[in-house]
Order: C-alpha cells, then structure tokens, then sequence
C-alpha cells in the first residue's frame, strides 16, 4: 500500500489561505503545511487565520475572533516572541496594534533571527527551503514591484559618483538617520548552517532600522546597537564581499541585509532560477575600463550575481588578451566587484534610468498588489456587507483578467490605481 500524507486540519488550511492574500502569497504545499504546525499551536493558528491583513486594535480583533482581549494580549505576547505576530505602538495615541506576520519579510525571517529551543530549528529550515525553491519564489517575486533593493558600496564610488547619491541610496545615511538600530542573525545564512551548509560570512550582521527595530527588539529577535556599531558592521559586510539589500522605499526603510550569492533566497531567485529582477538594482552600475583590466577574473569570481564574465581575444601579435565584461541587464550595482579589483580597472557609473522606488511601505504594498492581482484584499479585507463583498469580487476579477494586467503596466493607470487605494485605505 502507498504511503498516503496526513490530511491537513481545517484550521491550517485557514491559515494557508488567509497568509496568501497578502501581496506575497504562500501557495498550498505540504512543506508549508508542516511549517505552519511547527510555528503555530491549533488555537494561535485558528486566531491567526481571523486576522485582517491591515493592523488592528485588540477590541476589534477580540470581537473578530471570539477571545477576550486579555487572553488575547497574552496570546499575540507569546506570537510575537515567535515574529508569528507583528505589534506597532502608535505613535500620538500609543495604542497598540496588531497584524499576522506575512511570510516575507515576516515569519520565515523571524523565526530564524536567533538561536532558539521552543521549536525544531533545523526542522524549520529545511521546510522553509524546499519551499522557496519550489513556485515560492515566483510567488514572490512575479511583479514589477519588489522587496529589496540593492545599495551601491559607498567605498566603490568615487566622489563624482557619491555627490550623485542620494541619501536614501547611501546604507551609512540610511543608518545614521534611523533613530533606532538593531541587529540580528542573517536568517538566511542561519537557515543554510542549520541544515548543514555554512557558507563562513558573519551571521550576526543583518540590520533593522526604525520602527522594525523597535518590533524586533521588544520581542527579543534583535539586540540593539549604536549607530557606530552598525557602521562598523557595514564595513565588516564590505569586507566580505556582501552586497547590501535596503527595504524597497525610499522613506522610513526599516531593514539593511547584508546578503551573500550563496545564501540569500533573493541572490538565489536570479542565480537559481534566472529571476535577474528579484532585487531592484542601485543607481549604478558597474563599468570596466579596458586598458587597465587584466581579465584576473577576481571580479568575476566575488559578484554575488554571476554578472561578469571573462572574454578573450588574440592580438594582431598572437598573444592571448582577456577582459572583464559585464553583463547589465544583470548587475545590480553594488560596488562588490570594484572594491576586489587590484588594478583600478572597475569603476561605479550613474545608470542613465534609474529603477522607481516606492515613497513609502504603503506605496510599496500597494503597488505590490495591484501588481500581483491582490489590490483587492487589501483594500477590502476585515470589510462586512453585501457592499463590500461586491467591490472586493469585482476588484478582483478585474485584476485577473488578461487585460488588466497588460493595462496595470501603463504607469499613468497605475498611479490611479494606487490614488484609489489610497482613498480606500484611509491616507492621501
């Protein structure tokens, strides 16, 4: 007889569900169904299936699910010591308020940050890979619209270049004017040692700025650091040759990877899969100068994205001549390959069309939804009635049909598109 997989209870196939309206879903596998028992008891994941996408107050939520609001502050207390739970004090009225963790940049990160013994670590790596190699990854990154963006090494730029840089695109300005920092483990370098496979970079070195500091360090996923702390820590990833992955906004960004081509499921979307936007690019991009390359190949070897290659050519006099070619639709721009070249032959220029970056962490989900076909669950989630029944279906029929999606890529539909979401979220 066939081994047959245990059926999935109800309850987490709610919670499946409930996280894949989010505008980075999580398609139904079993790896996921396995996870989501691992991280999540029955009555957490019951809870966490009634939770609205936007962040709530506890009354609301109380009366959402049926538990008592002091039940329900222990219950979200013990979620979010988890990074299951996501919990923001706001900031005139110091309420706090509660949303379910989203898989990235949410849970799958969280539960990794750290060292820890309530739950299968190694278990829960293993699930989390096999996951995102499997149609996660274009999940996650199907939109124009992504997570992270790449920053250019401040060392590899020369002062031209730098006096170019905007704030937002410099990790040193990034820091210095966060207000609140922290650091945690790399989750996704912690994940591959867990299973087996340490690539040898610092582990402990990926940075939270702001508001996701002040989260991660409450629930103890984070420790706290000085700002020359975290400059140091963004010397220590240069010298590593890590490339330095900001949240995709250009206000208020509230993490600063510090990424590896081996270990991030980012890196790894565009050397595994071929997924070359999986990580918006710097303003920059990386240029050889031919008369002084060696074609060393060094450079090629440290690109964290397989975008240089080596070319050779046979002089008019017979000797053999190689060089540096860098491929741009691939190069993000992070400087890694310039500060490895010993013969100043790489240099960082200005790219001539720079990549649109969401104003804010709103823009950004918005975008991401109408994107991916979700506008509609995050407009309309946690609304009741008829009303709202019928303009979230009739949302999100219209977002699935083929001809939307050749319309939402015309940016004059699309910034109406997000006016209109703005409207219905609450914001101008």
């Amino acid at each position: 007889m066939e081994n047959s997989r245990p059926a999935v209870k109800v309850v987490y196939k709610n919670l499946q569900e409930r996280l894949d309206k989010y505008p980075i879903g999580a398609p139904p596998k079993p790896e996921f169904f396995e996870l989501l028992q691992i991280l999540f008891d029955e009555e957490h994941a019951r809870v966490a299936s009634l939770m609205p996408i936007k962040p709530s107050p506890i009354d609301k939520l109380s009366k959402r699910t049926g538990v008592p609001e002091d039940k329900l502050r222990v219950m979200f207390e013990k979620m979010a010591g988890r990074g299951l739970v996501m919990d923001f004090k706001h900031g005139a009225s110091g309420k706090t308020y509660y949303m379910l963790a989203p898989t990235i940049v949410g849970f799958f990160e969280f539960s990794l940050m750290k060292e820890r013994d309530d739950f299968d670590q190694k278990r829960v790596a293993e699930l989390m890979d096999k996951y995102e190699h499997g149609d996660f990854a274009t999940e996650v990154f199907q939109g124009r619209t992504q997570i992270g963006r790449a920053l250019a090494s401040e060392t590899a730029l020369d002062e031209s270049a730098l006096s170019t840089a905007l704030d937002n695109d410099r990790a040193s300005k990034l820091i210095e004017s966060a207000g609140y920092l922290a650091v945690s483990h790399c989750f996704c370098r912690h994940k591959t040692r867990l299973m087996g496979k340490p690539c040898g970079k610092t582990e402990e070195i990926c940075l939270a700025l702001g508001q996701g500091s002040d989260f991660l360090v409450r629930n103890k996923l984070a420790r706290e650091i000085s700002v020359p702390e975290a400059l140091d820590l963004l010397e220590q990833a240069r010298s590593e040759g890590l490339v330095q992955i900001a949240d995709n906004i250009a206000s208020g960004p509230t993490f600063i990877c510090n990424c590896c081509g081996c270990c991030c499921a980012m890196l790894r979307a565009i050397n595994d899969k071929g997924l070359t936007y999986a990580v918006h690019t710097s303003g920059f991009i990386a240029s050889v100068k031919e008369a002084a390359c060696t074609g060393c190949s060094k450079c090629k070897k440290i690109c964290p994205v397989n975008a240089i290659s080596i070319s050779e050519e046979i002089s008019a006099g017979g000797k053999k001549i190689r060089k540096a070619v860098i491929d741009e639709q691939i190069c993000l721009g992070c400087g890694v390959c310039e500060r490895s070249c010993n013969f100043e032959s790489l240099w960082m220029r200005p790219r001539e069309k720079r990549t649109l970056t969401p104003a804010n962490t709103l823009e950004r989900i918005l975008m991401m939804a109408v994107e991916r076909g979700k506008l509609h669950h995050v407009l309309f989630d946690g609304s009741e009635g008829p009303t709202a029944d019928f303009l979230k279906n009739i949302t999100g029929a219209f977002l699935n049909m083929p001809v939307s999606k050749r319309l939402l890529l015309n940016k004059e539909i699309q910034s109406r598109f997000l006016e209109f979401a703005n409207k219905a979220t609450g914001r101008k």
